[in-house]
């Protein structure tokens, strides 16, 4: 968007500019999930950000702060790394940790992809909307919700 001529003096400014992409709007994540090393999510406010799920799914470990519903995206940190907010120094050595450490990086991969699996998945997240849906009902009205005469 507008910021990208900023942010690229940035990275040249910082001597990044050879190892940093700006991409621009990318339509099918999966070639950039299938690239990274890991993924970080370090923001100040959050609700559900989509992308700790997508990168869980495609077996990215994740380094994340600890806002809004992250930590149970994130499984309260056993399936990615939580740091506090604004913690840069917690940020770096969660991402260094990683980077240096292959196995310990894909085991944590693998158990996001599996709390992914469990909990996150189209199936799985339409099945816990309608159990809302019933419990919010307590079983009244269900078969007209289904659209289905009593």
């Amino acid at each position: 968007g507008s910021e990208l001529p900023h942010l690229r003096s940035i990275a040249v400014a910082l001597g990044l500019d050879q190892r940093v992409t700006f991409t621009g709007l990318v339509d099918d994540t999966t070639s950039i999930y299938a690239a990274l090393d890991v993924m970080v999510q370090p923001s100040d406010i959050e609700g559900s950000p989509r992308t700790v799920v997508e990168a869980m799914a495609h077996e990215v470990p994740v380094v994340a702060t600890d806002v809004g519903d992250v930590a149970h995206l994130l499984d309260f940190g056993n399936a990615g790394v939580l740091i506090p907010r604004r913690d840069t120094t917690a940020l770096s050595a969660a991402v260094l940790d990683l980077l240096g450490n292959g196995e310990k990086a894909r085991a944590l991969a693998k158990l996001g992809r599996q709390h992914y699996t469990r909990n996150f998945t189209l199936d799985r997240m339409c099945r816990a909307v309608a159990d809302g849906y019933d419990l919010a009902f307590d079983g009244k009205d269900a078969p007209q919700r289904a659209g289905k005469p009593a």
